[in-house]
């Protein structure tokens, strides 16, 4: 049973997201929206923060390379502190 423990755990290993640097509520690293557009998802989740108190961030990304999209959103949004 040890064994499949330790590959079971393997197989979930976490491994870091890209190193993407926060640049606010709306992070375009994949080139996709327009200034007006990240403007106004920026304000539109600037005015859900404030109403809800919960904190949400869009981010765009070239690849998730061969990532689990769950884990590199819980990796990236603990690594910019998101929450």
């Amino acid at each position: 049973m040890v064994s499949g423990c330790k590959q079971a755990d393997s197989i979930h290993a976490e491994r870091p997201s890209p190193a993407i640097k926060l640049a606010g509520r709306v992070t375009d690293e994949a080139d996709l929206l327009t200034p007006a557009q990240q403007t106004q998802l920026s304000d539109t989740l600037a005015a859900f923060e404030q109403r809800t108190k919960h904190q949400m961030v869009v981010v765009t990304v070239k690849s998730l390379g061969d990532q689990d999209i769950a884990l590199f959103t819980r990796n990236l949004a603990n690594a910019w502190s998101i929450g």
